[in-house]
């Protein structure tokens, strides 16, 4: 999946029974690009935005 080119889809199918009333078959869809996320570039940014002071 890693080399699809972007708007490429692949799909899956599985059962789900997280919740009540049995499991169900859900299918999800993935769409490239896929990236990969900078989780602490993330809360660098989100720190600096919560440490502002708007007074």
């Amino acid at each position: 999946m890693r080399n699809l080119p972007a708007g490429a889809t692949d799909t899956k199918t599985f059962p789900d029974d997280t919740l009540p009333g049995g499991p169900v078959q859900r299918t999800v869809e993935y769409r490239a690009p896929f990236i990969r996320p900078d989780r602490e570039q993330d809360y660098r940014i989100a720190w600096a935005f919560f440490a502002r002071t708007d007074e």
